[in-house]
């Protein structure tokens, strides 16, 4: 998955199928989401490590996950990982705190189909994008990016959000997966 500000919108708020299948622009310049069943297929047959990267006002951030899995459709693309992977940039500069602490063994929640464990609602229908939500906190990298002219992360459930020390906003977001 990758959200760039200056590059064209892609709306995140989309159905099982669309999530399922990918959506955006995979193209160098693009938004996108690869897909579940493709992220199922390549997590299925190697070991893989999830990097969750952003920018903020110009600065780098990022926290690694390994052993990062994806099961099937019918399983819901519920997902595991360790999240104890050495982070290599743990100076606070460009530390990433852990997002994915409460999605571990989550099923995929959409608009349409709703596997989170919030009791109030559905969580993507809350956040306007789909994601391992848990009971809606955590993190949200799929949500919409917030505008430059906001510096700090928005209490508005519909941005992107993620753990980072200062609660700046991010300029960029990339979900990254890579053999180990």
């Amino acid at each position: 998955m990758r959200k760039y500000t200056w590059y064209p919108y892609v709306d995140f708020n989309r159905t099982w199928d669309e999530y399922r299948d990918g959506f955006g622009d995979l193209n160098f310049h693009g938004n996108f989401w690869l897909g579940n069943e493709k992220l199922f297929l390549v997590t299925t047959h190697r070991n893989m490590k999830f990097n969750i990267q952003m920018t903020t006002l110009g600065t780098f951030k990022q926290h690694f996950y390994g052993t990062f899995q994806v099961s099937n459709e019918s399983s819901g693309y519920q997902v595991s990982f360790q999240s104890n992977y050495p982070n290599t940039l743990e100076d606070g500069l460009h530390y990433l705190n852990n997002c994915m602490e409460y999605q571990r063994d989550m099923l995929f929640t959409t608009i349409d189909r709703d596997n989170d464990l919030n009791s109030g609602g559905n969580c993507a229908q809350i956040h306007l994008s789909g994601w391992w939500y848990n009971d809606c906190g955590g993190c949200n990298p799929t949500g919409k990016l917030q505008p430059k002219s906001e510096t700090h992360q928005s209490s508005d459930p519909t941005y992107m959000s993620v753990p980072v020390p200062g609660d700046w906003a991010a300029d960029t977001m990339q979900l990254i997966l890579e053999n180990m």
